[in-house]
């Protein structure tokens, strides 16, 4: 076990929080242009609508979207072992593509 400072805990707490509110200012960003293309889309008639978000959000975007009755389909060009690999390999930067529908 390692002890470190009052001066470097409060350091890294405040590192931790930077990365949390810029994770959440991340995810609320691409929720919020997500729900604007499907509002546009069913203003129009459209009952799906093509969507992105950074692949670290999937899961998270993908949950949200559920709640509010939404189906997330990922694009087919897109295989699951692909997703998956990338996923481990911690690449955070890539954006990737996904269909919402809903009825």
């Amino acid at each position: 076990m390692e002890t470190i400072t009052a001066k470097e805990a409060r350091s890294l707490s405040i590192d931790n929080n930077l990365a949390l509110q810029e994770r959440k200012k991340q995810f609320n960003e691409a929720l919020e242009n997500c729900m604007v293309k499907i509002h546009n889309a069913a203003k129009v008639g459209s009952f799906r609508e093509k969507c992105y978000c950074q692949i670290n959000l999937l899961d998270e975007i993908t949950g949200k979207l559920n709640q509010f009755g939404y189906e997330v389909l990922l694009d087919g060009y897109l295989t699951a072992s692909m997703f998956f690999q990338n996923r481990e390999q911690g690449i955070r930067s890539n954006m990737i593509e996904f269909e919402v529908i809903w009825e």
